[in-house]
Parts: C-alpha cells; sequence; structure tokens
C-alpha cells in the first residue's frame, strides 16, 4: 500500500462520487458507519443491504481497499493503514483517503440539517428532504466544483443527472 497523494485522493473523492450513484437511496445512512451494528463485516454489509454512510460504502469497495482503506470491527469506524504511520481512524481516515482536511470530511459525510444543504425546493416553494445518498453527492460534487477538481460545466451535467440544482 502506498501513500495516497492529494490528486489521488482527489481522484478517490470522485470515484466515490460515482460508487454513490449505485447504491440504492435507502442503503445510505448518514447517522451510521454501518447499519444496525458497526460491527458487520463487509459481507454482511454487500450481501444483506444493510445501510451505512458514504465512508462505509468506501471501505468495502475493493480498489478502495487496495489503497489500504477498510473498517474496523475491532474499533467499529473506518480506519487506513499508512506506511511509516500509525493507523488513522474514523474522519480523518476519510480525509487522509480523499486528499481533504478533517473539517471538509466532516462537512462532506456526516449528517446536518442545514436549510439548503438537506433540502431541494419542491416547486412551491416549500423544502423537502433529500434523500442521504444525494445530500452526499451534492455535496462531493459541490467541493469539487469549489475545489476546481471538475469543471463548472461539468457541475452542472451531474447536478441535472442528480436532479439537483448545481
Amino acid at each position: 500500500m502506498n501513500h495516497i497523494t492529494p490528486t489521488q485522493g482527489i481522484e478517490n473523492l470522485r470515484t466515490l462520487y460515482a460508487v454513490m450513484t449505485g447504491v440504492p437511496d435507502r442503503y445510505i445512512n448518514l447517522n451510521t458507519w454501518r447499519g444496525q451494528s458497526n460491527s458487520a463485516d463487509d459481507a454482511r454489509l454487500i450481501e444483506c443491504k444493510t445501510a451505512a454512510c458514504a465512508v462505509g460504502w468506501a471501505c468495502v469497495y475493493p480498489p478502495f481497499k487496495e489503497q489500504g482503506l477498510s473498517f474496523s470491527t475491532r474499533f467499529g469506524e473506518p480506519h487506513l493503514d499508512l506506511p511509516g504511520r500509525n493507523m488513522v481512524l474514523g474522519f480523518h481516515a476519510a480525509a487522509e483517503f480523499f486528499g481533504i482536511s478533517h473539517a471538509a470530511a466532516l462537512s462532506l459525510f456526516i449528517k446536518r440539517l442545514g436549510r439548503y444543504d438537506a433540502m431541494k425546493m419542491d416547486g412551491t416553494g416549500r423544502g423537502v428532504a433529500l434523500p442521504d445518498r444525494l445530500r452526499v453527492m451534492r455535496r462531493i460534487r459541490r467541493y469539487l466544483a469549489t475545489h476546481d477538481h471538475i469543471t463548472w460545466a461539468r457541475n452542472e451535467d451531474l447536478a441535472l443527472q442528480e436532479g439537483s440544482p448545481a
């Protein structure tokens, strides 16, 4: 396993966005690393369709596992082994793996109830809660666009595919 460069981290974040497009809404829950029990193993998460947050799903994605990201049932959270360093856990592991700050990892991956983050307008001026999958995808997309990792045109294209405002 190699040290993850900032460029690779951002590529991992782009890949996570793509991975999230294939996970049904009902299997994304930003309140937990992994479903009912953070001790669930990878096979159970995949086969039983246990709900998990985006980072929980990242931990079972084979290319990410090859880079050292996995889920520690011992500690009940994601971990990342890096050469010459101790194990990095939780949101610190996500930050390191995706090449972002710890604060950015928190803002992308935790459940929060910001008005514009958690809602979309339904055409009548009322807010409608976004499913967690779309919420995290929107956050990742906006992060990538704001930090010049995707073009604004690409941001708008992805937003249309999500059915979200750019």
